[in-house]
């Protein structure tokens, strides 16, 4: 095989193991707080930013086309998570929506920190690794009621505020 080919085959192998952990956060996400993995680096991107970003900052964020980043963006706004808001000078801009979202995205981001440091560990202390395509132990925070009930709690709060 060449190094061409090679490399090519590794950087491969990276996308797919990524896709794979996307999807598998998406999951994560989409039980414990209706939100995607995307929907996270979009709130991240907006605190991380002071609460307002212009469209196209925010699509550069979050590696989405402008049209790509208002389709992500309408269902959000519906619930009460962020805010089309116009500039001065009449630029689109997106603004963290008042009252709570903030606190809604640092709990789905304290899950998925949680989350991600169960997925990481390859092997218990005995050296076993893990059966493929399991997902960790019921210990991984996914299934805690407390903390289901709690993001549950944090949802409902946005979409009243929005409604």
């Amino acid at each position: 095989m060449t190094a061409q080919a090679d490399s090519l085959s590794h950087t491969l192998a990276q996308h797919r193991q990524l896709a794979r952990l996307a999807q598998r956060l998406d999951d994560a996400l989409g039980l414990h707080h209706g939100l995607s993995w995307s929907d996270l680096l979009l709130l991240d991107a907006l605190h991380d930013a002071g609460g307002r970003l212009s469209t196209a900052q925010a699509a550069a964020a979050t590696s989405r086309s402008p049209a790509g980043l208002l389709r992500q963006v309408l269902p959000m706004e519906k619930i009460g998570l962020v805010q089309r808001d116009r500039a001065g000078c009449g630029a689109q801009q997106l603004v963290l929506a008042a009252g709570g979202p903030a606190g809604c995205a640092r709990h789905a981001r304290r899950h998925v920190n949680s989350w991600l440091t169960t997925q990481r560990r390859p092997a218990d202390a005995t050296g076993a690794k893990r059966a493929p395509g399991s997902r960790g132990s019921a210990s991984s925070g996914l299934g805690d009621r407390a903390h289901r009930a709690s993001a549950q709690r944090c949802i409902a709060q946005s979409v009243l505020r929005a409604t």
